[in-house]
């Protein structure tokens, strides 16, 4: 029963490999023959035993197989965010998620960190986003000129064009709105900004002399 067990889950084995790697693959086993299926799984089975010269060759083949099983994993989830119904705002901002992404947040205070994904993703308390569950009844801007979401409130809206100009934009004013979200120091910024407008509720009680990061030198 056990060698039943063992030849099953060698033949699993050489099935999986075959998917991952192609069916035109030749799977070298430990003996160094190129066999298939029930044959290769017999030779390896009976020689499962000695452990002498089995460990380097099969570590190499799984050391192929997960290179191949990464890169192809990598691919799905690229294809997968691409044609995904849902994160539309975010795929705005950012192509392709990586971990330069976490360059944002780092050194950020954690409520700097929720106003910079909310930006990103849409899901923010603007009109825009409001609407989708009855909170407001429309989604203009106060203004009175566009839709107020974040792309509105951070580069278009009159409204707050002193705000920007004394705390945020005092170098030079970006009106790229995916550099704007997607590049540390503009993210920064663009979430100071946010927070000085007073249009999230949970941050008016905030000071104007709020810092947004743990930085030292924060302006």
């Amino acid at each position: 029963m056990i060698a039943d067990t063992r030849e099953k889950a060698l033949e699993e084995h050489h099935k999986v490999l075959t998917e991952a790697c192609g069916p035109s693959t030749v799977i070298a086993y430990t003996d160094g023959s190129g066999t298939d299926k029930g044959v290769g799984a017999a030779v390896l089975a009976k020689g499962a035993a000695d452990s002498v010269g089995t460990s380097g060759p099969v570590l190499v083949l799984y050391a192929s197989l997960r290179r191949r099983l990464r890169a192809l994993t990598r691919e799905s989830w690229r294809q997968l965010w691409a044609d995904n119904a849902h994160g539309a705002s975010l795929r705005r901002v950012l192509a392709t998620p990586s971990r330069a992404v976490l360059k944002l947040h780092a050194g950020q205070r954690r409520a700097v960190s929720s106003v910079v994904v909310q930006m990103q993703t849409g899901k923010i308390a603007l009109a825009s986003y409001l609407i989708s569950f009855g909170a407001l009844p429309t989604t203009d801007c106060a203004c009175g000129l566009d839709r107020q979401d974040v792309q509105h409130i951070l580069i278009v809206c009159p409204t707050y064009a002193g705000l920007q100009l004394r705390a945020v934009w005092q170098r030079s004013r970006e009106t790229n709105y995916a550099r704007l979200l997607c590049e540390p120091d503009l993210v920064r910024q663009a979430a100071r900004f946010m927070i000085a407008t007073r249009l999230l509720g949970q941050f008016r009680g905030f000071p104007d002399t709020f810092q947004v990061s743990n930085r030292d030198g924060d302006p």
